[in-house]
């Protein structure tokens, strides 16, 4: 009878502190809606995009480990880098780096295009809903290069994450610690954490 009475009381302490627990504890989706809702275009293969780095100051081990930092999270990764020195030689590539004098605290900014009826790339809102895209482009500010290999590859990743549909989780009530937090923001992180691993499942599905 005594044994059963200890029991009991164990039994009471352990459901008590599970269900304060529950109180406190946060769900590990709770955020994940931070993901713009277009979309590329059927005629684009997700599964082996391609990347023309058009900044010869930007070809470097550094920048390329960081477009292929998003790989086998989703169906959507990075098979092909390129390299060219000129700017004029037309955007071809799904999505395209280039180099570009940022004012202010502006050190990376990632464009999106579409085609019009025409097949002329036109740009649309990186907010824009419904709407298939064809084309991202990211711009890198010439102050990177000089700053340290962790700021730079942040800085890439985080804008591929903008390329890839990934938003500022702050822009949805969100603050978790994680590589799209705005950085100004003292969320940003150096590496692609689990919240923005959860966005990206929930955006585009998981890898197979």
């Amino acid at each position: 009878m005594k044994q059963r009475k200890q029991l009991r009381v164990l039994c009471s302490i352990i459901c008590g502190i599970l269900l304060v627990a529950g109180c406190f504890s946060i769900p590990a989706y709770a955020c994940t809606t931070a993901y713009y809702g277009w979309t590329w275009d059927d005629s684009i293969d997700m599964s082996e995009l391609t990347v023309q780095v058009y900044s010869s100051d930007f070809n470097e081990t550094v920048t390329t480990n960081a477009l292929f930092a998003w790989n086998m999270i989703t169906p959507i990764y990075v098979r092909h880098v390129n390299y060219s020195s000129s700017i004029t030689s037309g955007n071809i590539e799904d999505i395209n780096v280039h180099e570009q004098d940022f004012t202010g605290t502006t050190i990376g900014q990632t464009r999106l295009y579409r085609k019009n009826f025409l097949g002329i790339y036109v740009e649309t809102s990186i907010s824009s809903t419904n709407t298939d895209i064809c084309q991202a482009r990211i711009y890198l500010d010439p102050s990177l290069l000089d700053s340290s290999d962790a700021q730079r590859s942040r800085t890439v990743t985080h804008e591929m994450g903008h390329a890839f549909g990934m938003m500022h989780p702050v822009l949805n009530n969100c603050e978790t610690m994680c590589i799209m937090q705005q950085g100004g923001s003292g969320f940003g992180t150096n590496t692609i954490q689990q919240h923005d691993e959860n966005n990206m499942i929930a955006k585009w599905g998981a890898y197979e």
